[in-house]
């Protein structure tokens, strides 16, 4: 029960963060524009263009635009930088190791790993005559 109430919350959360709602808002605004134009002009071409030219904005286009502005200011304000970080300090780019003084004094492997089993000799198979 409250595996499935977190999934839904955190389902929610990321929903909310990605855009989605603004976009199907948009979308939204869109389809009743182009109902309102071909209400006026009979033409689904002047309809299309209406909706997209920008000159014919609606109170929707403005809500959706106040809603999108408002969420661009809110991210300018979080103080996240996407400049180029070197993760590594100028000196210690070029790291170089002495090679170890244990090798060549380790003790040689044998070939096949050591077994905790016995090998036993199998007996040849007995025919019933």
């Amino acid at each position: 029960m409250i595996r499935n109430f977190i999934t839904t919350l955190s389902f929610l959360a990321a929903l909310s963060t990605s855009g989605i709602p603004l976009a199907l808002l948009q979308v939204g605004v869109w389809t009743s524009m182009f109902e309102k134009f071909h209400d006026e002009t009979d033409s689904i071409i002047t309809s299309a263009t209406w909706v997209f030219d920008g000159n014919h904005r609606c109170l929707g286009c403005e809500f959706v635009s106040a809603l999108s502005d408002s969420a661009n200011e809110n991210l300018a304000e979080s103080n996240v930088s996407f400049e180029k970080n070197s993760l590594l300090a100028e000196k210690f780019t070029k790291i170089c190791l002495p090679r170890s003084s244990l090798t060549g004094n380790l003790h040689a492997h044998s070939k096949t790993p050591p077994t905790p089993y016995k090998k036993t000799e199998i007996p040849p198979p007995r025919f019933a005559v």
